[in-house]
């Protein structure tokens, strides 16, 4: 699982943290794009599997998966350009199935084996405990990836959605505060009570004029909710 987890993690970083504006446009224009795209993934994700470099088919498997999620992408943007008004249902097809060639790592023997970095029992601990692994797949989740999730939601079933919606700048940054407090709160609050309070925190948005819109709250909050929601039920199996 540990190996899984990070593999994960890392895709969630190179999809939606790495793919700056640029890097987009570019893969749009050329395959260079989609080149640079799965050189970042690889990189990713051979840093977080650091302590297991060792063994080349760690090394086998990055290399043809992110091989494999480039062509995906490809025929992704194909698909995207021809049925625009499917966009949301094959960006969440797109991604489940990403992760279920990243789970193919279970297929190969030593896939649970957990190894991490003796020297340091700070970084030892972040590294071999899945709980932080977990910790931060659920924020990029919560934040970053749905951002675009929540946009491409948004494009298709909410009349006169802008074409940028959820995914400027300044709504990428308020999304990742917002969302994160409320997905935060619906995992750790301990009486389920306080949660009823959770909606308020959409009263800073009156005071933001970019980003005072009730159907794009009602949107973000029940979507942090979930993810918090479906983490906490997931955790206290």
């Amino acid at each position: 699982m540990p190996i899984f987890l990070k593999l994960c993690l890392a895709h969630l970083i190179a999809d939606f943290i790495l793919q700056v504006e640029e890097l987009f446009q570019l893969k749009l224009k050329s395959l260079v794009g989609h080149f640079l795209h799965g050189l970042c993934h690889v990189a990713v994700s051979l840093l977080f599997l650091w302590p297991y470099l060792r063994d080349p088919m760690i090394w086998k498997f990055v290399l043809s998966i992110s091989a494999i999620h480039c062509f995906q992408d490809i025929a992704k943007y194909h698909l995207v350009e021809k049925h625009k008004k499917h966009f949301f249902l094959i960006f969440v097809v797109d991604q489940a199935i990403h992760f279920l060639f990243l789970s193919s790592i279970f297929l190969f023997p030593g896939s649970g084996r957990i190894l991490g970095f003796a020297a340091s029992p700070v970084l030892n601990e972040l590294y071999t405990e899945n709980r932080w692994t977990l910790y931060a797949i659920v924020f990029v989740a919560a934040t970053f990836a749905g951002s675009f999730l929540l946009h491409a939601f948004r494009i298709n079933f909410v009349p006169d959605s802008r074409k940028d919606h959820f995914i400027t700048s300044w709504e990428i940054v308020h999304g990742l505060l917002e969302r994160s407090v409320i997905t935060w709160l619906f995992i750790f609050a301990p009486n389920p009570w306080a949660l009823v309070f959770s909606p308020l925190i959409g009263l800073i948005r009156p005071f933001l004029k970019r980003i005072n819109d009730k159907t794009d709250f009602f949107i973000s909050f029940n979507y942090a909710a979930m993810v918090g929601l479906i983490f906490r039920l997931w955790t206290l199996r």
